[in-house]
């Protein structure tokens, strides 16, 4: 079921978005993020920093938008083309930044504009200052009619459009095309009334739900370890709180990995510890992240311990669902974008909370850092008001960049008297923060024969680095001298280094350069031919080879003497033994899974084994051939550990896992009715050994995830008694299971549908379906059963149609059910059917005219089952909701 009202979840930033359409926006990745594939194509390696504006002139544009890039010093700030709008240019690209592709040029998308004004995606051709337009959306494409999702390019060198409104149902569209434009394929139409392929993970998270597809995709997309197309809806799903989805490159094999949900339940964190109360990430707006591992991390607006955001991480099956972090006052609320991953850390942004400070009260936003597990989360900025004014700017809803030195993005208002946004950048471990440039709606002077520069609201997008050329500003900027000098690198140890064991790469940083320009520093490549294709990325970990310094100046991003002066260094790599460290395990512990009366080992292996080496169990250490085990996949009770073995030496052994086999019987309790629980506590165990403590779960072997977080309250199932050890931390056999039986009280659930849940224009029939079903397994009693239907000013229901037998192409039984009346705030219908509602359930359809008198927007139909119908007593799951969004044209 969902929360009535999702509009909410714009209300932190309505008070300064009052004058644009209140909605989410989404982002594109970073080369540096781990994981990522098909080149140096996301944030880009160029020496100045690059975004767009919703507002702002150059000489032939009218305020509809500019591209600005600043040097990385803040200087040199500058406009390279103004958005001209409808019909020959897109205009207003707040919601998107331009994304350096392959082939050197900027690529981009505009809420509206084009030849349709529903928006484009443009070139912008760095070597000849020319920006032209390769995609208009209009309905005869699918596109959207308004567009807040960016585009990225992957590894097969197409461009990647998300239209937010696009595709077949207006629901969402995932595109392809080439660069020019050309070959612009439809690969996904997304529509929450569509059943779509879940993954198992996925299927769990359901109870009686349908598989309905994600809708409304605001963030763009990336390409996982396995050439998988990843991405998040903002809406849709089972619940219709957003989802997050897979697919191969041409749309096939699509399928959702993980669904948000409203619910209040326990979840793990990243250490294996227990969040006994919180919610599943809800409303996905940005982008998700793929760490070395392959894990996938994600963000949600809402969710959390607090409900207000947060950060979790899965596999790339959505199974292993973590929540690492939960938005909350102090260190950060409502995160808009999706994290990155930078040398094993996530960072990101909040866009409200942060902590007090004395001089300013409440910070608004804040930059975090934190490691791959959630632990040693760290805010490293916040966006505070020194002296009572917000000068560094507030609400940075967007992502960040990193350009291998710093961290960089924008904040959405404030910053100085103009308070219309700033850039900034600032260190890994939050040092040396310096804000960039702050924008103004006030011309400054103009110079050199060119117009002042005059441009505001930076992009919600994470920003680019690209290498633009001078000439094409359109605004005025003073000269550049370069830092880095003429002289090349003086090395003192230019004889050679090599590695250390166990690494078997070595690391450049480690050479003696004794000569650095003050403001230069020393960069790497791996040839005399200085370019962003010859550059190291990772001069720490490099394999043999002959690599050549030159001095940078990062400020202007130039090279010493224009690149001609470098240093060659031979690296060697020296061969190591065989491998000093043993297999990881998931776990310590490991049971049988009834009904087998053996335990896998080899389930808690994830890792991959080192070449030319596999993993064997043994049952002393150190391994030997004589303590080998032969079928580690049918283990009995005893304590084993895995090793590494190359044919003719073993590695080091693993933490012990003690195995542990439990009996497969069990006993039946009955619930207490009508309470419908069980007290799993009042069950004689036996008493507790000491410094031991007894738990209850739901599956075997214990672990802090299936802990049941209050056995005084046990629903209909089987649970497993586990002693806890308080001083080792670690759980004991399980015993016999307890089945707890529930009792015979029926429980009705509605969905609703509606169908299209896009309405342009006014006099558009809408069909309705709500489909009432019994899930606890009980009929209904002679007890009414009664449905209200919601009444607006916005909609007129037609006459009830008997007979009618589909809605919105679904099956119905209208003669099952009678409209009975209306009153001041409801339509009402009543269940006649002859026989009770089970689990089958029944359907009856409706038909109503929408006529809206606002230009745009949306509407959210919260259906109510009774309370009571049918001799239930389980209220919370009686309601249901559908968002209508409408627009003029």
């Amino acid at each position: 079921m969902k929360n009535i009202l999702k509009i909410y979840k714009l209300l932190p930033l309505m008070a300064v978005m009052f004058f644009v359409q209140t909605t989410l926006f989404a982002q594109y990745v970073h080369p540096n993020q781990a994981g990522r594939k098909g080149g140096d194509t996301g944030a880009g390696i160029g020496k100045q920093v690059v975004t767009s504006t919703y507002y702002g002139y150059t000489s032939d544009n009218s305020a509809q938008g500019t591209i600005v890039s600043v040097n990385k010093d803040g200087t040199n700030v500058a406009t390279f083309h103004g958005f001209k709008g409808y019909p020959s240019d897109g205009s207003y690209s707040w919601y998107t930044t331009p994304h350096q592709a392959s082939d050197g040029s900027l690529y981009g998308a505009s809420y509206v504009g084009g030849s349709y004004n529903w928006g484009s995606v443009y070139k912008f051709n760095l070597g000849t200052g020319v920006e032209s337009l390769i995609f208009n959306s209009n309905p005869g494409n699918g596109g959207s009619p308004g567009n807040f999702a960016n585009i990225n390019e992957l590894s097969d060198g197409k461009i990647y459009s998300v239209q937010t409104w696009g595709g077949t149902h207006y629901l969402g569209g995932l595109y392809s095309m080439n660069k020019d434009g050309s070959g612009l394929t439809l690969i996904h139409s997304f529509s929450n009334s569509v059943i779509v392929n879940y993954t198992s993970a996925a299927t769990t998270q359901l109870t009686t739900e349908s598989k309905y597809d994600g809708a409304y995709p605001y963030g763009f997309v990336v390409e996982g370890h396995d050439g998988k197309i990843y991405g998040s809806t903002l809406d849709g799903g089972a619940h219709n709180r957003g989802a997050f989805y897979r697919c191969n490159k041409d749309g096939s094999a699509y399928e959702i990995i993980n669904v948000s949900d409203p619910f209040l339940k326990a979840y793990v964190n990243g250490k294996g510890g227990v969040i006994p109360s919180a919610y599943n990430l809800n409303d996905p707006c940005g982008n998700v992240a793929i760490d070395q591992q392959g894990k996938v991390y994600v963000t949600g607006f809402y969710g959390g311990a607090g409900n207000t955001g947060g950060v979790a991480r899965m596999n790339a099956d959505g199974s292993n669902y973590q929540l690492l972090h939960s938005g909350n006052a102090a260190e950060g609320t409502y995160p808009y974008r999706g994290a990155t991953i930078i040398d094993g850390r996530v960072y990101g942004t909040y866009g409200t909370g942060g902590p007090w400070t004395v001089q300013g009260g409440a910070s608004i936003g804040v930059v975090y850092g934190m490691d791959l597990d959630g632990s040693n989360y760290k805010v490293l900025k916040a966006f505070d008001a020194p002296g009572g004014v917000y000068s560094d700017g507030t609400d940075p809803w967007a992502g960040l960049s990193y350009d291998g030195e710093y961290l960089y993005g924008s904040t959405h208002v404030n910053g100085g008297a103009g308070m219309v946004g700033t850039l900034y950048k600032l260190r890994l471990d939050g040092s040396d923060f310096k804000t960039l440039h702050r924008f103004s709606a006030t011309a400054a002077t103009a110079c050199g024969g060119k117009p002042a520069l005059f441009s505001w609201y930076p992009s919600t997008e994470r920003v680019t680095f690209a290498d633009v050329s001078l000439k094409w500003s359109q605004t005025c900027i003073p000269d550049v001298v370069c830092n880095a000098g003429s002289a090349a690198p003086s090395v003192t140890n230019n004889t050679g280094i090599s590695n250390e064991c166990s690494s078997t790469t070595a690391d450049l940083t480690n050479v003696i350069i004794t000569n650095t320009p003050v403001n230069a520093q020393v960069a790497w490549h791996t040839s005399t031919t200085i370019s962003s294709e010859t550059k190291v990325a990772d001069p720490t970990a490099v394999g043999a080879g002959t690599y050549y310094a030159v001095f940078y100046d990062a400020i202007n991003g130039c090279y010493a003497n224009e690149g001609t002066s470098t240093t060659a260094v031979v690296v060697t790599i020296k061969a190591c033994p065989f491998v000093n460290y043993a297999p990881p395990v998931a776990s310590k512990v490991l049971a049988n899974v009834c009904p087998a009366a053996t335990a896998d080992l080899t389930s808690l292996l994830y890792a991959e084994s080192p070449s030319g080496a596999s993993v064997t169990w043994h049952t002393a250490t150190p391994a030997t051939d004589a303590n080998k085990i032969g079928t580690p996949t049918a283990a009995t009770a005893n304590t084993y550990y895995a090793a590494y073995y190359n044919g003719t030496t073993y590695g080091p052994t693993s933490t012990p896992v003690v195995v542990t086999i439990i009996s497969c019987g069990g006993t039946s309790v009955n619930a207490a009715c009508p309470a419908n629980t069980k007290d799993l506590t009042t069950i004689l165990i036996g008493p507790a050994p000491a410094n031991t403590v007894l738990t209850w779960h739901t599956a075997v072997p214990a672990t802090p995830e299936n802990q049941v977080a209050d056995p005084t309250k046990a629903v209909a199932g089987t649970y497993y008694p586990v002693y806890f050890d308080e001083t080792n931390n670690c759980y004991g056999t399980a015993g016999a299971p307890v089945t707890v039986v529930g009792c015979p009280i029926p429980d009705l659930t509605p969905t609703f549908r509606i169908t299209p849940s896009s309405v342009i224009g006014n006099g558009t029939a809408i069909a309705g379906r709500i489909f009432v079903r019994e899930i606890a397994g009980f009929a209904t009693t002679s007890n009414p059963i009664y449905v209200f239907v919601p009444k607006s000013a916005n909609y007129t229901l037609n006459t009830y149609n008997s007979t009618q037998t589909t809605s919105g192409g679904l099956p119905v039984q209208n003669s099952q059910w009678t409209y009975l009346s209306a009153n001041a705030t409801y339509y009402i219908f009543q269940y006649n059917g002859s026989v009770p509602l089970n689990n089958s359930g029944s359907a009856f359809g409706f038909s109503m005219i929408y006529n809206s008198n606002s230009l745009s927007g949306k509407e959210n139909i919260n259906i109510l089952v009774f309370d009571g119908s049918g001799g239930e007593t389980n209220f919370s799951n009686n309601s249901d909701g559908e968002t209508i969004r409408f627009s003029a044209n």
